[in-house]
């Protein structure tokens, strides 16, 4: 799998509603080749693409999405767009030839639903494993998906140091692991990949930012603008 300097953040979220189809063909206009994308389960176990708990901060609704049937969560709209449903993100995604990194972003209570649904969805719909990279900062969804799913590549999520800890304490197997670039610097970036991982960090927004972890080893930054390398 080749990984790409930019990824996509929610698609390209700086010009189109976050996590929407809008702002993946948006990302694509712009040269993007990587998206990222969060998953999760509404009351009826619909795995919709959303980051937050609640629906308030994107739809306006006063609502959390673990009480809210997909019935009613398809009627509302982010940003003047439609919430996606995984199953339509994909298709999307194959037509524009995009690459994902699907997050698994689990409500309390649904780690192992989130993945076992996700996992199940992506399989079904054939998307291509060498163009998928599963993340996310649950251990109990990653370890689920990787029973599910062995042969896929696994990010790890960490958003300080001790986070980052309890992931390489786990026991199981990352191929990449998506860091806060607050808690980046060189040495520690050069102490990951020797240790054979791909460091991934967020959410970078500045091109002096992004070049310097660049410079330090890091794989690549998801961005809210793809095009962010060409303004380095």
């Amino acid at each position: 799998m080749r990984l790409e300097p930019i990824i996509a953040h929610r698609g390209a979220s700086q010009y189109a509603p976050e996590n929407t189809i809008a702002a993946f063909k948006k990302a694509k206009s712009l040269g993007a080749e990587w998206v990222e994308t969060d998953v999760m389960l509404t009351q009826d176990n619909v795995p919709i693409l959303h980051h937050d708990e609640t629906l308030e901060r994107t739809t306006g609704m006063l609502a959390n999405v673990a009480d809210t049937p997909y019935e009613t969560i398809k009627s509302l709209e982010a940003g003047g767009e439609p919430i996606p449903t995984l199953a339509a993100a994909l298709t999307c995604l194959n037509t524009l030839g995009l690459k994902l990194n699907l997050e698994l972003k689990p409500l309390p209570g649904k780690e192992k639903d989130t993945a076992e649904i996700a996992i199940k969805t992506l399989l079904g719909k054939r998307f291509p494993p060498d163009k998928l990279l599963i993340s996310s900062s649950s251990l109990e969804a990653l370890k689920t998906a990787m029973g599910i799913a062995p042969e896929l590549h696994y990010g790890w999520i960490a958003d300080n140091l001790s986070a980052l800890e309890l992931g390489l304490q786990s026991g199981l197997s990352f191929y990449s692991l998506h860091l806060n670039e607050q808690v980046l610097d060189e040495a520690l970036v050069k102490k990951l990949c020797a240790e054979g991982y791909k460091v991934l960090a967020y959410t970078v927004n500045q091109a002096t930012r992004a070049q310097r972890l660049f410079d330090w080893g890091v794989s690549s930054v998801f961005s809210d603008d793809p095009g962010l390398v060409s303004k380095a």
